[in-house]
């Protein structure tokens, strides 16, 4: 919240955006979210979270900026979602669920998995938070 905050008060320029910045801290996922950014959790090949995209109304979502009809930081989403080892974050922009459906993302993650293990690579739990791909 303080990068964002940081960013808003000390930006001169004129603009706006959507934002989501998410921190793993062992199995805590935190996130501050604004408009139509966000993450989904999936656990088993299922997501097991989404997070919500609050709006103003029909395609007008909350966006940080500076001019008179932007939002200010006060909009901000602060969440903690409790994640375990093996679960896969997708964060997005806007525009990604416009175009494909939750269970599309959850085959598309799945495949793309697949294709990881087919590839040898596989993911070696380091310490708490960190993973690194090694080839089997």
């Amino acid at each position: 919240m303080e990068v964002l905050n940081d960013a808003y008060f000390n930006t001169k320029c004129q603009g706006s955006s959507t934002t989501c910045i998410l921190t793993l801290m062992c199995d805590i996922v935190h996130t501050v979210n604004l408009g139509d950014s966000g993450f989904v959790a999936i656990r088993d090949r299922v997501i097991v979270y989404k997070s919500k995209i609050p709006q103003k109304g029909f395609d007008y979502p909350f966006q940080l900026g500076n001019g008179v009809k932007f939002d200010d930081s006060s909009a901000i989403q602060e969440i903690n979602v409790t994640v375990r080892t093996w679960d896969v974050i997708v964060m997005f922009t806007d525009g990604l669920f416009d175009n494909v459906y939750y269970t599309e993302l959850e085959k598309l993650v799945r495949d793309g998995l697949v294709d990881l293990c087919e590839l040898g690579i596989f993911w070696r739990n380091c310490s708490c938070g960190r993973f690194i791909f090694e080839e089997q």
